[in-house]
């Protein structure tokens, strides 16, 4: 990190000496200019802590330098699988696709039960729409969907759509009205997921906002691709998330 800011910091240095010199007739030497960005560098590194990112940060960081210095957090990577729902219970994933935020979108709903086969799936579209639009009418159509089932696990990719849900965000009041509704007698859990344990549903929403087409499944088939990503689901294949 300290790398990539030392030389725009140099320049800048580099700059005011000329300028003074130019204009105010004031010379500066070249160490005044060194400790002025020393000076500058450890204002910054005691806003915010330069994280080391080379090995060169570090060498720099020893060379004389008085910076506030912290290590890379290490990111160990996890396994993330769609997980199946308990016997008795039908699992619901839904999400929704833009393409530009606002701009052409759909919708991916798809039913499973506990073994893991499909029951059904739909894809939307919905015209243009935001994310957050597309993922609330997804959460929506997939509740009205979903009316023969009386115990329903709902899993979305989206933290702030689940945030909404459970009242601890801004959410517009005909959606919490439709929503409470739509889950008044009914054993229904609301949960979050990686987008990698969502991949049949954003698949299906990406499907929609791209062909423009609104498809249920069945009976029409699922695309090999979509399939091929429900039966990974379906054995639990796990994928591997770094972020």
């Amino acid at each position: 990190m300290v790398c990539r800011v030392l030389p725009s910091l140099i320049c800048w240095g580099l700059w005011k000496a000329r300028n003074m010199a130019m204009y105010e007739e004031i010379t500066v030497s070249p160490a005044q200019v060194c400790r002025d960005v020393q000076d500058l560098l450890l204002s910054m590194s005691q806003v915010r802590p330069f994280v080391q990112v080379t090995r060169d940060d570090w060498e720099l960081a020893h060379s004389g330098l008085i910076l506030c210095m912290e290590r890379t957090k290490s990111v160990l990577p996890r396994w993330v699988a769609w997980s199946r729902p308990s016997a008795g219970y039908v699992k619901l994933n839904i999400d929704g696709s833009s393409l530009e935020n606002p701009g052409h979108s759909g919708a991916g709903r798809v039913f499973r039960d506990s073994s893991g086969n499909i029951l059904c799936g739909f894809s939307l579209f919905l015209g243009s729409r935001t994310n957050m639009e597309a993922e609330a009418m997804a959460l929506l159509e997939g509740l009205l969907l979903s009316e023969n089932f009386l115990s329903l696990n709902v899993e979305m990719d989206s933290q702030v759509l689940l945030n909404m849900v459970n009242g601890d965000g801004g959410v517009p009041w005909k959606l919490w009205l439709s929503i409470k509704s739509l889950v008044l007698g009914r054993q229904i859990t609301f949960t979050h997921v990686y987008r990698e344990a969502n991949a049949v549903a954003d698949a299906l929403a990406r499907l929609a906002s791209t062909t423009h087409v609104c498809q249920s499944f069945p009976p029409s088939p699922l695309p090999a691709h979509i399939r091929g990503l429900a039966r990974l689901d379906r054995i639990q294949m796990p994928y591997v998330r770094v972020s």
